[in-house]
């Protein structure tokens, strides 16, 4: 039991760990796409 409480404490972390590699792979993804966006389409200004 004892062997449990800390095998299962680093258990959450890891699917955390992932899914936070997978959004930092999306936005890395993403990030070489929005500057070409910007220059082909450039969003209107944000209204005051």
């Amino acid at each position: 039991q004892q062997s449990e409480a800390p095998y299962r404490s680093s258990s959450p972390p890891i699917p955390a760990l992932k899914n936070k590699d997978k959004k930092q792979k999306a936005a890395t993804k993403n990030a070489p796409r929005q500057p070409l966006l910007d220059d082909d389409n450039p969003p209107p200004p944000p209204p005051p």
